[in-house]
């Protein structure tokens, strides 16, 4: 708005003042300092629009950068947590087998029974033949229970032979935290639900994620824009999805029907080598 003021007022000053380097007395020469001016605006505008783009790039490429570490974060603090997790719950399984072995009254017996079955509901370690798809998901689900979020599970985790470490984290941590995102402004907990499928069909591997969801979306170049109020900050977890799908050839399809939000990730196995760089 500034540019198209001072453009604006140098391109017409002329008809109110005849000393200026931007005035002239004659039509010709008004015509002449009107055109020049006009262009230099325009051209102007043209800059500072492609300064705006750039700047735009640049933060949504450190954005995603940003949220590749915090992934990697999370999913390093999710194996140190789980390891100590599982250590102290094997520990505390042998130490009621134990005691429930020794001559203890009825009363502390079913105490111990009922302990144990407390603490076999928490074991939630997840075996799908991919260590860092395991410690990802157990952390989700861990996160779930705690959520009152009904996370169900049936994966083919060696079929991720093809994907690297980092990819794996981060693909299966975005998408996951955008299901629960979505699912725990549900108020219903019955309808908390997520549902997580990857299979292999031939040279072909599928990524299927459900979740249900409440509020109305809109979407913009393919994928949901966040309801939340600073949009500059959120709603990259999907644009790095995307960016690691077109890292292995892949596509990405976004379906709502019904209440469910379904994605589907298809990777060709066989041919399924990253780009450079």
């Amino acid at each position: 708005m500034i540019i198209v003021i001072v453009v604006f007022t140098m391109s017409n000053i002329s008809y109110v003042y005849q000393n200026t380097p931007f005035s002239g007395s004659m039509a010709r020469d008004i015509f002449n300092i009107r055109t020049m001016v006009d262009f230099g605006g325009v051209a102007l505008l043209f800059a500072y629009h492609v300064q705006l783009n750039e700047m735009k790039q640049k933060f949504e490429v450190q954005k995603l950068e940003s949220l590749l570490k915090n992934q990697m974060i999370n999913y390093q603090t999710s194996e140190r947590s789980i390891e100590i997790i599982n250590q102290k719950y094997h520990d505390l399984k042998h130490l009621i087998n134990i005691l429930k072995n020794d001559p203890l009254s009825q009363e502390t017996q079913d105490y111990l029974a009922v302990m144990e079955k407390e603490i076999n509901s928490y074991d939630l370690r997840m075996d799908t033949g991919n260590s860092v798809l395991d410690i990802v998901l157990t952390g989700k689900q861990i996160f779930c229970q705690k959520e009152k979020i009904t996370f169900t599970v049936i994966a083919d985790g060696a079929s991720l032979s093809f994907m690297n470490s980092v990819d794996i984290s981060t693909l299966f941590g975005n998408i996951i935290d955008n299901a629960i995102e979505s699912v725990r402004k549900i108020t219903k907990e019955d309808n908390r639900l997520i549902q997580l499928k990857i299979s292999r069909k031939g040279e072909m591997l599928l990524i299927c994620l459900e979740n249900r969801y409440e509020e109305p979306l809109t979407f913009e170049n393919g994928l949901p824009i966040t309801t939340k109020k600073d949009k500059r900050f959120h709603g990259y977890g999907l644009k790095s999805v995307r960016e690691t799908v077109n890292k292995y050839k892949g596509t990405m399809v976004i379906q709502t029907e019904d209440g469910w939000f379904e994605l589907k990730l298809l990777f060709p196995v066989k041919h399924s080598m990253p780009k450079r760089g």
